[in-house]
């Protein structure tokens, strides 16, 4: 018996030898490799599921187990990422593409905004809390163009409902009340409803597809389809889809439109939501050939030629690019790691998009992306791209909304004390509220507060007495954090 065990014992032993050799073969001779090369600071190698794997200080190489990865560098230029596949057995080499453009970012303005657009040197947005659209120019005057008529969001009023991006910084916005009206920058004007029946229209029945880099959209009645030429022309019925969708997405002559409400839940409950709204998208072209896809969709974004698509998943964490084939059938072309829902094309070879606290700009040709801010605190609100190639996008900062500009340009000159102050320190005080707008030089606009105003007393002195103590009290504010009161200017605007 004890001969047995020694020799059980033994084959045991030699079935671990066995096993260590065997994985130290797999380490030595199958597991992939990957080879950071080049000019780096820093690189980080993630899974798909965002953990970190691997950490270098300068270039590298490491083998890793096959499959996805995530691999972000940094250098002096700035920073890039790219996924990769890795199978068994290969090696592959990754470096940071040279002469990268610089970037920087701004504050554009201080405002409640979402969908801002820089028109004419106005500063156009919706404000989400009041549902009214407004400009800012660029010496502080702010002007409403578009408000309730009742204080509310209720039926009959004329609350925003939704805001689009079309050519040229123009914003189509859905009105309660007034179907659809478009801003050119200056003027806003209700679209041609020719043939659409607008009677007892609710707002949750309209819907605009469009894209930042086409005059040209589409608006949805209920489940019909409409095509605009511009906003100058008629509409034209292109489509009638049989179940409700809350998402319409148009890139080139495509479409793609979807319901997005489906709940995480177990069981699956998507045959049955299926019977009422657009579980699976129906991807279409406006000239009349169609096909329905085949898993529920998060989100999805159209390139302005059509060519391209940015898809999330419901079952996935990550989005999928694909390229669409003339018979509209997706061809997968590479994967996004970890996107918010909030993502821009700018060009038909790029798109916009944050993820990990990061604005980045996708690159369909190289399949990097690169860094166009760092340190964003919250997945931004709205991304929107400018004629100018710049990037606005809306992030909430101590509870403020901020509007920042990222662009492919060396850093401004505004300076590090100005932008803590605007972004950490201009709360309001109890004689103002204060908000800031910087089209060209930055500008702090004053606004006596409700609990200050004197029906006894002569108005203008009274907004004289109080402009000049808040102006007073502005100045020692910035004194004190360390900006120069004379490199801004002080508006106020009671």
């Amino acid at each position: 018996m004890n001969q047995y065990n020694r020799l059980l014992a033994q084959l045991l032993v030699l079935a671990v030898l066995i096993g260590g050799i065997a994985y130290g073969a797999y380490i030595l001779l199958l597991r992939p490799v990957i080879v950071i090369d080049g000019t780096v600071k820093t690189a980080v190698i993630y899974d798909m599921h965002g953990n970190t794997v691997r950490k270098f200080s300068g270039a590298g190489s490491t083998r890793i187990g096959s499959g996805a990865y995530d691999i972000e560098i940094t250098s002096d230029s700035g920073t890039v990422s790219k996924v990769i596949a890795l199978g068994l057995r290969q090696k592959q080499t990754v470096a940071a593409p040279e002469n990268m453009p610089p970037n920087s970012t701004k504050v554009i303005a201080t405002v409640p905004a979402i969908e801002p657009a820089i028109q004419s040197s106005a500063f156009g947005y919706v404000d989400p809390t009041q549902k009214t659209f407004s400009t800012l120019s660029g010496d502080g005057v702010s002007q409403i163009l578009s408000q309730p008529t009742t204080g509310s969001d209720q039926a009959g009023s004329q609350a925003i409902t939704q805001i689009s991006s079309i050519a040229n910084n123009k914003r189509l916005l859905v009105t309660s009340g007034d179907y659809v009206e478009a801003w050119d920058g200056s003027n806003i004007k209700q679209l041609d409803a020719t043939g659409i029946d607008l009677t007892n229209l609710n707002q949750n029945q309209v819907l605009v597809g469009s894209n930042s880099s086409q005059g040209d959209f589409l608006v949805a009645v209920d489940k019909t389809i409409y095509y605009y030429a511009s906003t100058d022309s008629t509409p034209k019925k292109i489509a009638t889809l049989q179940t409700d969708f809350n998402r319409l997405i148009f890139g080139g002559t495509r479409f793609l439109a979807f319901d997005s409400t489906l709940p995480y839940s177990r069981p699956d409950l998507s045959s049955y939501y299926a019977k009422q709204f657009l579980v699976y998208p129906v991807l279409a072209d406006i000239r009349g050939h169609s096909i329905q896809l085949t898993q529920p969709v998060v989100d999805a974004f159209l390139a302005p030629d059509g060519q391209h698509a940015l898809i999330q998943y419901r079952q996935s964490s990550n989005a999928k690019i694909y390229s669409l084939g003339a018979d509209l059938s997706l061809q997968s072309q590479a994967i996004i790691n970890r996107p918010t829902s909030t993502a821009a094309w700018d060009a038909a070879n790029s798109f916009v998009y944050s993820a990990n606290g990061t604005l980045w700009r996708y690159n369909l040709q190289t399949n990097w992306a690169t860094a166009l801010a760092t340190g964003v605190s919250l997945p931004p609100s709205s991304i929107s791209p400018q004629t100018d190639g710049s990037i606005l996008y809306t992030e909430l900062v101590n509870d403020k909304t901020i509007t920042y500009q990222a662009q492919n340009a060396v850093a401004s000159q505004q300076n590090s004390a100005l932008e803590k102050f605007v972004t950490q320190n201009i709360t309001s005080s109890g004689l103002y509220g204060l908000s800031y707008v910087d089209l060209g030089k930055p500008t702090f606009v004053l606004a006596l507060t409700p609990n200050q105003v004197s029906t006894g007393s002569d108005l203008q002195s009274f907004i004289d007495q109080y402009g000049q103590q808040a102006t007073q009290d502005l100045t020692q504010r910035l004194t004190n954090a360390s900006v120069d009161p004379s490199a801004v200017t002080i508006k106020t605007a009671f």
